[in-house]
């Protein structure tokens, strides 16, 4: 029995530990694409650890290669920040009040969250008018206006 616990103990530890590995993976390719000998250094992980953990992360659609040797953020995390701004209680609270605003004023309403310097846009309603603010949701976009 003890032992069927210390070995519990190790697999419990070995899958959280590839869970770490794979998020540091995640940030060190988050502000631009890298290879996989920069994001060993960037880690502290070794060659064959980043390889085996990218080629999961690229399968699982969490990175994405930029060309054949540099890896980026994969199509699933945006999927996922979709996901999880849905889910969001303010966009579902504020939602009426942006229909009626909308409504009020003919025109492109958007709801964001300010995040230190950035904006996280929420959700959005298209205006009746012909020119409209081009924006997604779920996109940052630094406070002064540029995206991020």
């Amino acid at each position: 029995m003890a032992a069927d616990v210390g070995e519990e103990e190790k697999q419990k530890a070995s899958r959280s530990q590839t869970l770490v590995r794979g998020l540091k993976i995640l940030d060190a390719v988050s502000d631009r694409p890298r290879n996989i000998a920069e994001i060993a250094s960037l880690t502290g992980l070794t060659f064959s650890t980043v390889h085996r953990i990218v080629s999961v992360l690229l399968e699982r659609r969490y990175l994405k290669t930029e060309n054949p040797r540099e890896f980026a953020l994969g199509p699933r995390l945006n999927e996922l920040g979709f996901a999880a701004c849905s889910q969001t209680d303010l966009a579902r609270v504020a939602r009426p009040r942006l229909e009626d605003l909308s409504r009020e004023t003919r025109d492109t309403v958007h709801l964001a969250q300010l995040d230190g310097w950035e904006v996280a846009y929420l959700d959005k309603l298209r205006g009746a008018r012909p020119v409209e603010i081009s924006s997604r949701i779920a996109c940052q976009a630094h406070a002064a206006g540029n995206t991020a």
